[in-house]
């Protein structure tokens, strides 16, 4: 068995891990809690994120975000 760090055994459990195991057995519930959701992505979703690929957009905007979306 692989050995773990110390001080790996030494970091908090994390606030956000008790909320989902919370989440995770209840019924109903819209799972964001790690930044995505357990509902399918909507094809025209699927296909904006497409094209905004094939038109360049495949970095980070600045922080202010894009013009157009403001």
């Amino acid at each position: 068995m692989a050995k773990v760090a110390t001080g790996a055994m030494q970091v908090p459990y994390s606030r956000i891990r008790e909320l989902a195991e919370e989440a995770m057995k209840m019924e109903g519930v819209v799972k964001l809690y790690f930044g995505e959701s357990n509902i399918p992505t909507p094809n025209f979703i699927k296909q904006a994120a497409c094209r905004a690929l094939e038109e360049g957009y495949t970095f980070y905007s600045s922080n202010a975000g894009l013009p157009g979306l403001r």
